[in-house]
């Protein structure tokens, strides 16, 4: 799956060595499936939205940081297999300048 996503955060005490925030966000979601059965292969295009929590540590105008969230595909279609594939959790690094 491929998504881009683009949304609104948190990030309190800016000036603290230690960083935490909250992300949401929203965006495109592109995902695939195929199956031992051809018939139920598919690509489909769906809208997606996301939620994170992050913890860092700020160094001036950069702070890397790690991430948990979860990924939710916004229509949930049970003729297409494939939606139950997609999104979860989703865990990761990142880095917030100013």
């Amino acid at each position: 799956q491929h998504s881009a996503m683009a949304g609104f955060g948190l990030r309190p005490a800016r000036h603290a060595k230690f960083q935490w925030g909250l992300s949401a966000m929203a965006g495109p979601l592109v995902y695939g499936a195929k199956f031992t059965d051809r018939t139920k292969n598919e690509e489909r295009l769906n809208g997606g939205v996301e939620g994170r929590a992050h913890f860092g540590l700020n160094f001036g105008a950069i702070t890397p940081s790690v991430y948990i969230g979860y990924q939710q595909p916004f229509f949930l279609n049970q003729r297409f297999p494939g939606v139950f594939f997609v999104g979860g959790v989703a865990f990761g690094i990142q880095v917030n300048w100013r």
